[in-house]
Formats: structure tokens, sequence, C-alpha cells
């Protein structure tokens, strides 16, 4: 009895681990949720802006944000100042700036599209608020959680020299 006792005290946090790992990003997939990034293309050398365009259906009360960071560093910036705007047939695009003018030139970078739930969303707000406020935009260490079954699409690019 005391084996049964054991093994079924386990059984509530592994069905959490379970919802916490296969439940989220690019393992579920959702049919209410697509993202894709037509412009810049894999592997692209861009100036320092460059107008990334794609296409979306997201889930109702879901938000479409766009983040840029150096390859190779834990350091992501939301880009466009708020989420994207989706036309009626799903497509958006968003101005990102990848570095700095003059001192980035020639760093590769990648650019994704996060899906992100309401509160995400009231946060990212924030930070922007915050970033015109004070001048300051500091880098966030990961990127936001997306909102579950929706694809995480990432683009490697290049700035020009």
């Amino acid at each position: 009895m005391e084996t049964v006792n054991r093994l079924t005290r386990h059984v509530p946090v592994v069905g959490l681990l379970v919802v916490m790992f296969c439940g989220a990003g690019t393992g579920v997939v959702n049919a209410e949720c697509l993202v894709t990034v037509k412009s810049p293309a894999q592997g692209a050398t861009v100036d320092w802006e460059v107008l990334v365009e794609g296409t979306a259906k997201l889930p109702a009360g879901s938000f479409l944000w766009v983040f840029i960071g150096p390859r190779g560093q834990n350091d992501w910036w939301p880009q466009g100042g708020g989420p994207a705007e989706l036309n009626p047939d799903g497509a958006w695009e968003v101005l990102a700036r990848l570095g700095d003018r003059q001192e980035d030139a020639g760093k590769s970078y990648a650019i994704v599209p996060v899906v992100v739930d309401r509160t995400t969303h009231g946060l990212l707000q924030t930070y922007i608020r915050r970033g015109r406020d004070t001048g300051q935009w500091p880098s966030f260490s990961a990127l936001p959680g997306v909102v579950g079954g929706c694809p995480l699409v990432k683009v490697n690019v290049r700035r020009a020299q």
C-alpha cells in the first residue's frame, strides 16, 4: 500500500509538468494560430532598419509582438512600438531596428514574432511607455511565453556592413 501511495502522490506533479512542457510552444498544433514571416528571408542581409512582413491567424484575446535579438545572446527587444496590427487578410508588418546604427553592422540577429496573452501584452505596453518616457530600453533575458499551440518562428538575418 505504501508503494501505491508514494506513486499517486507524484501523479499531479507529473501531470502538471506534462501540461507545462507539452501544452505550449511548437509541440502542439493549434488550427486557430498560424504565424509566418514572408520578409526578410532566412539568412538575408538587411539594413539597420528592416520591415518585417508576414501573416497571422491568432486566437481570440492574443497579440502578435515582434522581437529581435543578437544571435548567441539572451537579449531580446520588442519592435514596432507595440503589437503588430493584422489586416483583415491576416497580413502584418513591423519596422524593426537591429542594434545600434553604427556599432552593430555585420552582426547576426534573430527576428521572432511571438503570440502573447492579454497579461503579457499589458506588460509589454508598459515597457514601451517607460522606454519612451525614460529613453532606456533594457533587454529581456528571454522571450515571453507563447500562447499554447502557437508556433515560434525564427528568422536569422545579418546586418549589412
